[in-house]
């Protein structure tokens, strides 16, 4: 459809006429353009019409069928029979307590820490470090029952291996060159009479004199080392070669410090408050080597 273009939009415009007049040809463009050109709905619109359309029908999402459904069912079931179940590796989720009691009972149980015994040597007799190197003092009463009994708390000796660097071509080694064994602790009770200190105040005089006034000397080294044993015991069984109702422990490991004697003597603490537990001394040990059983 064509439109006649009047002069007044290729002339000049040079009254106000002619202004109203283009206003209007360019009103009459705009209203036959919207009767031909279709106009975009919003999106409210396009909502309403979808609403509309929606009216009076039935939009719920259609179930499977029961024979849709179980035939889904029968799929995985063979999918899952089909597929190989991974391996796991050996030692991987397959902890079990009942297979740790199994162990623990296969192996007598576990290791109880409280039950111990230490055997300290008779020092009756030997020499007190000195220039005649051949006196001897009174050593306190106690035997080695008795000295075992005092002893509330005693460590297992450890190991370690000392090592030297070495370098081959461009490789640096760790080589082994010898050992070294950490010192034993020992705790005991200490009773009024002090015998226990005593006993081991006596050996450490052995080791080192200590007489005021006179010069401190060692001893000779085979004049004061002696063996220590330490025994870990299990809990008590009955004894079946003795009376019924007698309870004798089982030896579960023995070590035996070799040329063993004391080398300190700690401090005592005591004080004003008021007494809650038993009064104790720790006693170190170093020895040569040790042997287990």
């Amino acid at each position: 459809m064509a439109f006649p273009i009047p002069n007044v939009i290729t002339t000049n415009i040079n009254s106000i006429a002619d202004i109203e007049g283009f206003l209007s040809i360019a009103g009459t463009i705009t209203d036959v353009a919207r009767n031909f050109i279709p106009s975009v709905p919003t999106v409210q619109q396009r909502r309403m019409e979808q609403g509309k359309m929606l009216q009076g029908k039935d939009v719920s999402i259609p179930s499977v069928m029961p024979e849709q459904k179980e035939r889904q069912l029968k799929g995985q079931e063979e999918q899952r029979k089909t597929t190989p179940v991974p391996s796991r590796p050996e030692g991987i989720g397959k902890f079990s307590t009942e297979k740790l009691r199994g162990l623990f009972a296969q192996h007598d149980g576990l290791a109880p820490s409280n039950r111990f015994q230490v055997d300290l040597p008779d020092i009756a007799g030997m020499k007190l470090a000195g220039l005649s190197n051949n006196l001897t003092g009174n050593v306190p009463g106690l035997n080695m029952e008795e000295r075992g009994l005092l002893c509330t708390a005693v460590g297992l000796p450890g190991k370690q291996i000392t090592v030297a660097q070495r370098q081959i071509g461009i490789d640096n080694r760790a080589m082994a060159n010898g050992q070294t064994f950490g010192d034993v602790n020992l705790t005991f009770y200490l009773t009024s009479s002090y015998a226990i200190r005593k006993y081991f105040q006596y050996w450490m005089e052995c080791v080192v004199s200590q007489t005021p006034g006179s010069p401190m000397v060692a001893g000779y080294y085979k004049n004061y080392i002696k063996d220590i044993t330490i025994k870990q015991l299990s809990r008590y069984t009955v004894n079946s070669s003795s009376t019924k109702g007698t309870e004798d422990p089982k030896v579960l490991y023995t070590v035996k410090l070799i040329d063993a004697f004391p080398t300190n003597l700690e401090v005592i603490q005591l004080n004003n408050q008021a007494q809650t537990t038993a009064l104790e001394m720790t006693v170190t040990i170093s020895y040569r080597n040790y042997t287990t059983e």
